[in-house]
């Protein structure tokens, strides 16, 4: 998988025409950075780490003034999002800084564990260059203050990934101040043609030339070329399937949709379209399910809660029986629907509606996560990540809970 790095310049040439005016000493750009990988472009900024597809887009950092191929990486998608996830603190809201810890370092930090570069020393020695001017040396105070820990007291703490979602929160359905940048994706493109080739062996009435147009759409959006023409096509021949396959067997569509919500423009059909209400609130568990199905609905939940376009009408939908199932998946047999299962509720905790994560499902999760905590483990390096999102959960439960989330946690004397 291919690393780039795209290099943009704030002053927009001001730099290199100003600066020896103003500071005595020549600066050529005042650099931000970003990296690019599998048609996705990740950014540090006040608001965390945020991404946007396709690269180059849906910010306000202007146009590259270089994209540069950086190298190839052996890491999955998933390696970059559980890194990203580990990140999530130390690169989350209200700790950005625009001399010490800043677009850049965030990039420094990503190609280092991608492939194990280092950013250019002319941008990674900007801010030091920067301080030894007089100019430099004169406004520290001041850049210092912006950052001091009192001065964003009064801060959102919204870390968007695709945009600010809340002003399209429905009033009588509060969202939570979401915290996206520390929020699940499941981003691992399947093998296209052995998706579809299941989907033709299965009874769905559907045309061969509708699934090779809808093949070519979600082959579009994997290569950041997406054909938005063919969104809504795409859209209303999964509704079918939906419809027509037996939910125990529907996990090669559910897979598709997991893929395509993280798509800006297919999502906003998707959140207008009865495909969403179909998808969010079918229970693969109750249907005995395969393994697989139950995962991709999970992930798939997970996913559209991250998206901004889908979030709020996400968050309609969910209801009490609905989040009742997907605390129970961590009681799965499954550990990859275990997997899952913890990161969906996190998701859920993080990104749901106030109103929908209600005091009985935040009983139902501390249950649940007492359970499988209790599970002997393999050891190795998932188990570890696996028991640290469980104790991030349950810290997460306890700040949220009411009474009876307390009062469960004291019974269980949780000790993860």
């Amino acid at each position: 998988m291919d690393v780039h790095l795209y290099i943009y310049d704030l002053s927009n040439g001001l730099a290199r025409s100003m600066s020896v005016a103003l500071t005595g000493t020549y600066f050529d750009a005042i650099y931000h950075t970003s990296v690019v990988l599998n048609n996705r472009e990740y950014f540090f900024g006040g608001s965390g780490i945020e991404s946007t597809s396709p690269p180059g887009q849906g910010h306000s950092y202007g146009t590259p003034i270089e994209r540069r191929k950086m190298g190839q990486t052996q890491k999955s998608i998933q390696d970059w999002q559980d890194f990203l996830h580990r990140c999530a603190e130390s690169y989350g809201v209200g700790k950005y800084h625009l001399l010490e810890h800043n677009c850049n370092t965030f990039s420094d930090y990503a190609l280092q564990f991608l492939i194990d570069q280092r950013i250019p020393a002319e941008i990674s020695s900007l801010p030091s260059a920067f301080l030894a001017t007089p100019f430099g040396k004169m406004f520290r105070p001041q850049i210092d203050a912006m950052y001091a820990p009192n001065a964003n007291a009064g801060a959102r703490t919204e870390a968007p990934i695709t945009g600010p979602t809340s002003s399209s929160a429905k009033e009588g359905h509060p969202v939570r101040e979401t915290r996206v940048s520390e929020a699940f994706q499941f981003l691992n493109t399947p093998t296209l043609a052995k998706v579809f080739g299941k989907i033709k062996t299965q009874e769905t009435g559907l045309s061969s030339d509708a699934l090779d147009n809808a093949e070519a759409y979600v082959q579009s959006v994997i290569s950041g070329k997406a054909k938005d023409s063919q969104a809504s096509a795409t859209s209303s021949l999964l509704q079918t399937y939906l419809e027509t396959v037996p939910l125990a067997d529907a996990f090669p569509g559910l897979d598709l949709l997991r893929l395509l919500v993280t798509n800006t423009y297919f999502a906003t059909q998707l959140a207008n379209s009865p495909l969403l209400g179909k998808s969010v609130t079918m229970s693969p568990s109750e249907a005995k399910a395969e393994t697989s199905t139950c995962s991709v609905h999970l992930k798939f939940l997970a996913n559209s809660l991250v998206q901004a376009k889908t979030r709020t009408a996400v968050g309609e939908l969910l209801d009490a029986g609905l989040l009742e199932r997907v605390a129970a998946s961590l009681l799965h047999d499954s550990p990859t629907v275990r997997s899952a299962g913890l990161k969906t509720i996190w998701n859920t905790l993080l990104l749901a509606p106030t109103d929908k994560v209600s005091e009985d499902f935040r009983v139902a999760c501390l249950a649940s996560v007492d359970a499988l905590s209790k599970r002997e483990g393999e050891g190795g390096q998932g188990e570890r990540e696996e028991r640290e999102l469980m104790r991030r959960i349950v810290k997460e439960l306890m700040a949220q809970g009411g009474m009876e989330t307390l009062q469960m946690a004291d019974v269980l004397e949780m000790d993860i």
